[in-house]
């Protein structure tokens, strides 16, 4: 029997948070999984996409959990330990968000979790990975080899990450060095520098250095293409929405 919801994270026409209490079960179907979330992520898209018109509905895109009932087509079993997240919508259903004790997974995003991996960090995974995916592959068009995704090549090219100590940053320094891009120049606090350095980045700076820019060039001037074209915001702070 599916299990009853217990609370909720509500994402209202007003664009605030609040908890709410539901009482709906939710049931399975097709390839859908009916997973008891033990974590869920918390991103800003979480809030902003109210922004983009999407509100009245249960609020969080990813998580992770211990399957509770598997439908008729879905790929796992009842006990396996997941994670991923779910699509963004005009007037998502109910039981696809992450804030809340029990959702329903869709199969598009959703992994059995693997070993070594916790499940806190599991739900914070899939949607600042995704994030980064779109940009680089289906904005900036590059390819990924490892992936057999054909596009620009990334080998040897520099790359600017701005802000790389942000979950979408840490993503994308690692992203981008599985790519093959060359040098992966990152900005970043200083405090932050060593461990960035071990996620793959070639150099790290200041962004509060009033010399920063000047600094990421001379930078660039020393690579093997001698420039830097390719420059992933990931702090993209007062922007408007698209």
């Amino acid at each position: 029997m599916a299990a009853p919801v217990r609370s909720s994270i509500w994402l209202g026409e007003d664009g605030k948070l609040s908890r709410r209490q539901v009482s709906d079960t939710y049931e399975p179907t097709g390839a859908g999984t009916l997973v008891h979330i033990k974590y869920s992520g918390i991103n800003p898209a979480d809030k902003k996409h109210f922004l983009m018109g999407l509100h009245s509905f249960i609020a969080g895109y990813e998580f992770s959990g211990v399957v509770v009932k598997p439908g008729p087509e879905s790929p796992f079993h009842v006990g396996d330990v997941v994670f991923g997240m779910n699509r963004p919508e005009h007037q998502r259903p109910a039981h696809l968000g992450a804030h809340q004790d029990f959702a329903i997974a869709e199969p598009q995003a959703f992994f059995k979790l693997p070993e070594g991996m916790g499940l806190p960090q599991a739900a914070a995974t899939v949607l600042v990975a995704q994030t980064v995916f779109d940009g680089l592959l289906n904005c900036l068009e590059f390819g990924f080899p490892a992936a057999g995704i054909q596009g620009s090549k990334p080998t040897d090219r520099s790359i600017l990450i701005w802000g790389g100590a942000s979950g979408v940053g840490m993503a994308a320094i690692q992203i981008a060095k599985t790519m093959g891009f060359g040098s992966i120049f990152v900005t970043a606090s200083p405090r932050n520098h060593d461990g960035l350095m071990g996620l793959g980045a070639t150099q790290c700076f200041d962004y509060s250095n009033p010399k920063v820019v000047r600094d990421i060039q001379s930078a660039a001037k020393k690579t093997d293409s001698g420039d830097l074209s390719v420059v992933f915001d990931a702090v993209v702070a007062g922007a408007d929405p698209l």
